[in-house]
């Protein structure tokens, strides 16, 4: 979103001004410094701005006041896009021919681009198109003869002149012109370019061409939408990530070269949110740059025997990560899975295994969520908060298993009000943690909640409770294992913005779901290289609500994204249509349905004529783990593949 400065008249992002303040008497102030044109344009807008560049620091505060700073000269660029009040003199169509950028102006009655840029296409309607091409320019005759060819986008216009026998023909747009000679070159740039647009912004064919359909414009087949993205833009797709992960490794590499090693972390996802999921991606990224390194797709097919595709896909992106990088991996984070640690310890037993910290305190907080409104619960629920950072600081503040599982027991002596003297504990033997580490003033906090009483049998219930939580899937022991310095949070965001690009609600090819994970991966690791090049900063925050934690927390903004890769692979795919041998015509040979990698899971059930119900069942079948050995939780399934039971005497009078 845009807006106008009030007091020099530049057009800025809302995220770099702020509004002037409704106040009469501190909107005069403003208007003392900054001219009587600062009022009368704050008259003008209903919610007037300004940008922050007029205050000190680009910051305003309550006692800044603005100043006033010298108008934004123009560049040479702006000076050549933006429209300015001089005489206009129109060519002829010759001269078009000598200078194609003579004519070229922009108005000011329209809305015009925030950046100035050059484009390449623009729309136009046809009716003016029509008046312009229908007078004959050698003998000025009205009386001309017209024919308008539709090939995809394309438009072809053919005009005849009655008077002087001249034919001539307008292009909407050029041809790619191939190195091989073709006798039918049908292949225009603009639906290279638009295929590769609909594919790279992860939008659909359909989508767009209802788009088209709306304002009446002319599109090419989905047949040639599949024919282009298979023959072309998925081999372009593949150069450009190969060309990236080239880049990812030789940075990478100076970090191996000078003794580090690297330190991964990996998470997986599906291509469906219930189950009945044909694809499992699994992308492992380094933990310092948030690189993607590899990833792995497995395709579970109609009437196979159900397999785990999360730890098939986890084993077989770390193997070819161990072998891209020389065995040069300290650590590997993830979720707590069951069957991935148990191929962890059997496959890979030279990496540490860990944990992620989010995944476990949000399994434990959510068992305490159930049971928050219980009765017994009730005296341990003032100290809910309190505990959800007690475990937080117990995993970060350690580094060392035995000392995190200490801390995370220590909470039940803190809220009974014992500070010192751990090692008189008698339902459990503490060896390395004593005491608090808190100071004496932190316990006089005014929110600070009522110490429970052991004598008291309704508070010790509570607590025989948080201690069945933890008891839960052997979570004790499994701190011990929980990562104190990563977490696979930007993993996370990486699936999210990989759900972007392949939308869990539609259905894709296993080429499809591929292409769109190495887009996906292109998009991130792009933003994160120029963030670590500097060309991508921190601008500013942004307070939002965050419905988890119940409490308002920051984003930071950044500058906007370069999106030039999707340029880049683009013209490569063009390239390829140039350098491609094959004399077949894209036109005459349109692809069979099995080119298409989407299709809408509605639409495919409104077209079950053509596979019969069995078919489509199979299609439906539960994929990967499925809750089940006596309905145990993945905690505890957990707990049991590591090997490792603990229990506690429960809490009792004294």
């Amino acid at each position: 979103m845009s807006v106008n400065c009030s007091a020099c008249g530049d057009r800025i992002h809302r995220k770099l001004a702020t509004k002037v303040p409704r106040n009469p008497k501190s909107r005069e102030i403003w208007g003392g410094i900054l001219g009587a044109e600062f009022l009368k344009n704050c008259g003008r807008y209903r919610i007037p701005y300004i940008c922050l560049m007029h205050f000190q620091g680009g910051k305003r505060t309550k006692k800044n006041l603005p100043r006033k700073i010298p108008s934004h000269e123009p560049s040479q660029e702006e000076h050549e896009h933006w429209f300015w009040d001089e005489p206009i003199e129109f060519q002829t169509p010759r001269a078009l021919d000598e200078d194609p950028e003579a004519m070229e102006v922009v108005s000011t009655g329209a809305d015009v681009s925030e950046i100035p840029k050059r484009y390449k296409y623009f729309f136009c309607e046809k009716e003016n198109i029509v008046k312009l091409l229908e007078r004959c320019w050698q003998c000025q005759n009205k009386s001309t003869k017209m024919k308008i060819s539709y090939h995809g986008i394309a438009v072809t216009i053919t005009v005849f002149c009655e008077n002087c026998q001249r034919t001539w023909s307008w292009n909407s747009t050029k041809n790619c012109s191939s190195n091989e000679s073709r006798p039918k070159q049908k292949l225009t740039e603009i639906h290279m370019l638009v295929t590769a647009a609909i594919i790279l912004t992860g939008n659909g064919y359909q989508t767009v061409k209802q788009i088209f359909d709306v304002i009446e414009t002319p599109f090419f087949s989905d047949r040639t939408f599949d024919r282009l993205k298979s023959k072309y833009l998925y081999p372009a797709i593949g150069i450009k990530y190969n060309e990236q992960m080239e880049i990812v490794k030789n940075f990478l590499g100076e970090t191996i070269a000078d003794g580090g090693r690297l330190n991964l972390m990996g998470d997986g996802s599906f291509d469906t949110p219930g189950h009945s999921a044909l694809h499992c991606r699994y992308v492992i990224m380094e933990s310092l740059s948030k690189l993607v390194l590899d990833y792995e797709v497995v395709h579970h097919k109609s009437g196979e025997v159900k397999v785990d595709m999360e730890r098939i896909a986890c084993e077989n992106a770390l193997q070819s990560v161990m072998e891209t990088y020389d065995d040069q991996v300290d650590s590997f984070t993830t979720d707590r899975s069951k069957s991935i640690a148990t191929m962890m310890i059997d496959e890979f037993p030279t990496v540490i295994h860990y944990l992620d910290s989010w995944h476990f305190i949000r399994s434990l907080a959510l068992d305490l969520m159930k049971r928050r409104e219980q009765k017994q619960f009730a005296p341990m629920k003032p100290w809910f908060r309190s505990f959800i950072n007690h475990v937080y600081w117990s995993i970060q503040s350690s580094g060392d298993g035995d000392t995190a599982k200490e801390k995370l027991l220590s909470f039940f002596l803190h809220i009974t009000d014992i500070h010192e003297g751990f090692e008189n504990c008698e339902w459990f033997k503490f060896r390395l943690i004593k005491s608090c580490e808190h100071s004496e003033s932190q316990k006089q906090l005014k929110n600070h909640p009522d110490y429970l009483n052991l004598n008291d049998e309704a508070h010790l219930k509570s607590m025989n409770v948080l201690m069945a939580v933890l008891q839960k899937g052997n979570r004790i022991d499994a701190i011990k294992q929980v990562s104190p310095y990563f977490a696979t949070s930007s993993v996370e965001s990486f699936n999210s913005r990989a759900a972007h690009y392949a939308s869990k609600k539609v259905y894709y090819s296993l080429d499809g779901f591929k292409n769109r994970t190495q887009i996906a991966i292109l998009d991130w690791n792009s933003k994160q290289l120029d963030e670590m090049n500097g060309t991508r900063v921190v601008i500013g925050e942004k307070r939002f609500f965050n419905k988890s934690t119940k409490q308002y927390s920051f984003r930071k903004i950044k500058t906007e994204p370069d999106f030039s890769w999707r340029n880049d692979t683009a013209n490569i795919g063009i390239r390829l249509y140039k350098d491609d041998k094959v004399t077949d015509d894209y036109e005459t040979g349109d692809d069979d349905i099995e080119y298409e990698d989407e299709q809408d899971y509605d639409s495919e059930v409104r077209a079950s004529q053509q596979f019969n119900a069995d078919e489509l069942w199979n299609r439906l079948e539960l994929c990967g783990d499925i809750q089940g050995e006596d309905d145990m939780t993945e905690e505890e399934q957990y707990g049991e593949s590591i090997g490792i039971k603990t229990e506690f005497t429960v809490f009792a009078k004294k």
